[in-house]
C-alpha cells in the first residue's frame, strides 16, 4: 500500500494531538514523519508512530511536558527537555542554534533529558532554510554495539547528520550513525521477514549472522572497526558530559524508565567566514567535480550524500509512501482506539 503524504501528515498530527501533545507538537512530529518517509528512510519514518504511542501511553516518554531553557551563554544554550518528546525538543533546540548564529556566526544548542530523535537529517535541514550549515549528533542507548576490542555492549551508534547548503546543485546532506547500519534497518528487516547482509550485526554471542531476528537481539558492528567505534565514544561522550545526559551505558531501553538521552545542535553562517555567493557557488563547483569520479566496478555513477534520497523524495511524492500490509494494520489499530477521523485512506 502506498500513503499519501499529505493524508499522513494530518494522520500522524491527528494521532500525537489525541495522545495529548500540543497541536504545535503534533505539527512538528507529522512534518518529521513525512519529511523522512519521503526521503525513503523507512527504519525512522512512520513505523514510530505505534512506536512513539506506546510509549506515551506506557509512561516512557510525555506528551506534554515543560521544556526549559537552563543555560543561555553568547552563542551558546542549553535545553532540559523533560522527558518530553524528542522530535519537538530537537526542533526547537535547531531552531535557538540557528537564531544565535544569527547573532553570533556560528551557535550551538544542548539538549538533555530527551528521547528518540529518529532520522537527525530532519533537524540538520533546519539550518538551509536559513542559508546555514547545520550539524546533529545525539547519543543511543548503548545495549547493542561494544567499544572495538570488547564484546560487553556499552556504547550507542551515536549518529551524526551535517546539511551544507548548495547553489543550484541539491544540499550535501549527510546522516549517518556510527554502526554498518542503523539498528532501525535491522528491525524493519525482521519485522518485514527479510534476512541481513553479512557484516551488519553478530548474535548476543558475537557470531556473524544473516537472521533479522538474532542480529536485532544481538550486537551492531561499528563502520571501519576502531575508527567508528572511536567517533561513537567521542560523540556519546560530549552528548552526555557537556549537557547532563546520561551515558550510552545508562540510556534504557525496554521498560518505563526515562531514556535522559543527550544531543547537540550546531549551525553555521557561511558568511561569517566567506561570501556567501562565493561559497554556494564553490559547493556546486566541488558537487560537479566529486561527480566526475569514474564509477568504481558494479556502480553507475558517484552519488553525494543525501543525493539518492532527494531523487527517492521526488518519486515519492508522486506515487506516496509504501508501507507493509503489517503497520498498515498497526496504524489502523492505532486510530482505532484514538477514536481518530482521520484516515490513511
Amino acid at each position: 500500500m502506498r500513503l499519501h503524504p499529505e493524508r499522513t501528515r494530518d494522520f500522524v498530527r491527528a494521532a500525537f494531538e489525541a495522545l495529548g501533545a500540543t497541536p504545535e507538537d503534533a505539527l512538528v512530529i507529522a512534518d518529521y514523519i513525512v519529511f523522512t518517509s519521503l526521503r525513503g528512510v523507512d527504519s525512522h519514518g512512520i513505523r514510530y508512530v505505534p512506536v512513539w504511542a506506546d510509549e506515551i501511553r506506557r509512561g516512557k516518554m510525555k506528551a506534554r511536558y515543560e521544556a526549559r531553557l537552563v543555560r543561555d551563554t553568547g552563542a551558546v544554550a542549553l535545553f532540559h527537555g523533560d522527558n518530553g518528546l524528542g522530535v519537538p525538543v530537537g526542533h526547537r533546540a535547531m531552531q535557538c542554534a540557528v537564531e544565535k548564529a544569527c547573532r553570533y556566526g556560528v551557535g550551538l544548542a544542548g539538549t538533555s533529558h530527551t528521547n528518540q530523535l529518529g532520522s537527525l537529517a530532519f533537524y540538520a535541514a533546519l539550518a538551509l532554510g536559513h542559508g546555514m550549515i547545520g550539524m546533529v549528533v545525539t547519543n543511543a542507548q548503548g545495549r547493542f554495539m561494544a567499544p572495538w576490542g570488547g564484546r560487553t555492549p556499552m556504547i550507542g551508534n551515536n549518529p551524526l547528520a551535517v546539511a551544507i547548503p548548495a547553489g543550484d546543485e541539491e544540499p550535501v546532506l549527510l546522516d549517518m550513525a556510527m554502526s554498518v547500519v542503523a539498528r532501525g534497518k535491522i528491525v524493519l528487516a525482521a519485522d518485514e521477514g527479510r534476512p541481513i547482509p553479512e557484516g551488519w550485526a553478530t548474535t548476543r554471542e558475537g557470531l556473524p549472522t544473516t537472521d533479522a531476528v538474532l542480529g536485532a537481539a544481538g550486537l551492531l558492528l561499528p563502520i571501519g572497526g576502531p575508527k567508528g567505534s572511536g567517533l561513537s565514544i567521542v560523540i556519546g561522550s560530549l552528548c552526555a558530559c557537556l549537557t547532563g545526559a546520561a551515558f550510552d551505558s545508562q540510556i534504557v531501553g525496554p521498560g518505563n524508565q526515562p531514556r535522559n538521552s543527550g544531543q547537540l545542535f550546531l549551525a553555521i553562517r557561511p558568511d561569517a567566514f566567506v561570501d556567501p555567493g562565493e561559497f554556494r557557488s564553490r559547493m556546486d563547483e566541488r558537487i560537479r567535480e566529486l561527480r566526475t569520479s569514474e564509477p568504481a566496478a558494479g556502480c553507475d555513477r558517484v552519488y553525494l550524500p543525501g543525493e539518492k534520497e532527494a531523487v527517492t523524495r521526488r518519486e515519492r511524492l508522486a506515487s506516496g509512501i509504501p508501507v507493509s500490509q503489517k503497520l498498515v494494520d498497526d496504524l489502523r489499530g492505532l486510530a482505532a482506539e484514538l477514536g481518530l477521523e482521520e484516515g490513511l485512506d
